[in-house]
């Protein structure tokens, strides 16, 4: 399989969409926030960057005649030169190519196994996520935050279930070890090619894997000011001409495609307002679980207990000050298209500020509304969400209760 080839169709039916129904059987609905729709919505971050920097189509040549309206308080992204549902960019076939798009940095350091690792990144990010933090998860000494030391917990049980699902769906062949390569050329049809049976090469599928782990393990939080300070010395780079000059390919490569799961996962204060404001409100609303949680148990509250509309606003004005204003504006540098992204964010942010000025003003008049109130359920009325959260990402006390008796006597 060459660098630019086109996934086997018949393979979407026989593998791939398999693998996605797995990836959404094991995220958990009833987490409010961190469920699968966050990953399809990170899914479609990321494509649309993607699609804003030329380097996939976008969806609209799917489209005939359609017109695209921006609402109020909206920016309408503009189609990238030759992306219309006819304009092939003098491709003679009819077909979208990404082969005369070569000018940026990013379409030439992505080819389309990069491409397609960064959808499957984005896809199953937070596969398994339990709407607990990794800040629970070490205060409450989970066997999970014991195995990985307390070391991006959740992002890693979170590479370990994508690659198994991967596996178990026919997606090996992407992620495969040497061995694992020497075997499926052993079962493959005889070949004369030193490439194996689904065309993926020793070298290929060590980059691939690299690829998935280090863009999903990089979405814990708590690397972020170390990393965004490593896409800063590029950006400078970039703006001296010096980028593939200065560092190599594969170093460039892997920062673009962690910067793009990054801004992805964070990009909620980037989306049209009524998009925002609702993901927000939904992490909230998990948040309050999570210290409902931390109460009965005796832990110290690592997330908000509750939130009204002042508290909501304040949060939302903080964390794009903090993370997301300035992973936007550094990403536009090394990644010019993703500016009109950065730019929703100011958007965003100036509606926030109205919306915390106007709360402060009537507060004197009227209390604001409660957005995530504080839950006081017992845990045994989560019985069934948590029996189905991994159980090592709980701590041992919720275990024993949760466990199904055995019968008595001799089995």
């Amino acid at each position: 399989m060459s660098a630019d080839s086109q996934f086997p169709v018949e393979q979407l039916e026989t593998q791939f969409r398999p693998f996605i129904s797995a990836v959404r059987s094991i995220y958990h609905s009833q987490n409010k926030y961190h469920n699968f729709q966050h990953a399809i919505d990170v899914l479609q971050a990321v494509y649309s960057f993607l699609v804003q920097a030329e380097c996939v189509p976008p969806l609209t040549i799917l489209l005939e005649g359609e017109t695209l309206q921006a609402k109020e308080g909206e920016l309408l992204l503009p189609l990238p030169s030759g992306s219309g549902p006819f304009n092939t960019s003098g491709n003679e076939h009819g077909m979208w190519s990404r082969k005369e798009r070569r000018s940026t940095l990013i379409q030439q350091v992505l080819d389309n196994r990069d491409l397609f690792a960064l959808c499957i990144a984005a896809l199953g990010h937070d596969v398994g996520h339990p709407g607990l933090s990794n800040a629970f998860m070490k205060n409450a000494r989970t066997p999970l935050s014991v195995v990985y030391d307390d070391k991006s917990t959740l992002e890693q049980m979170h590479c370990a279930l994508l690659l198994q699902l991967m596996r178990k769906h026919g997606l090996g062949h992407l992620i495969a070890t040497s061995s694992e390569i020497a075997g499926f050329a052993a079962l493959a049809a005889p070949c004369h090619s030193s490439e194996h049976g689904h065309g993926f090469k020793s070298s290929d599928a060590t980059e691939f894997r690299k690829t998935l782990i280090e863009t999903v393990l990089i979405t814990d939080m708590s690397l972020h000011f170390g990393w965004i300070a490593k896409l800063g010395q590029l950006a400078k780079d970039v703006e001296k001409g010096e980028a593939l000059a200065k560092n190599s390919a594969t170093d460039v490569k892997m920062l673009v495609c962690q910067a793009l799961i990054k801004c992805g996962d964070i990009s909620n204060p980037t989306r049209p307002h009524a998009v925002s404001e609702h993901w927000s409100s939904a992490l909230l609303e998990e948040w309050s679980c999570q210290a409902m949680l931390e109460r009965e148990l005796g832990l110290p509250l690592s997330v908000a207990a509750s939130a009204d509309e002042v508290t909501q606003a304040k949060g939302q004005i903080g964390f794009i000050d903090l993370f997301t204003k300035p992973l936007f504006d550094t990403a536009s540098s090394v990644i010019p298209s993703m500016e009109v992204f950065a730019r929703q964010g100011d958007i965003n942010r100036a509606q926030w500020q109205q919306r915390l000025d106007k709360c402060v003003a009537a507060a004197e008049s009227a209390a604001p509304r409660v957005v995530a109130p504080v839950r006081h359920r017992r845990l045994s009325q989560d019985d069934d969400h948590f029996r189905s959260v991994f159980p090592l990402s709980l701590p041992a006390s919720l275990l024993s209760p949760l466990s199904t008796p055995s019968p008595a006597g001799p089995p």
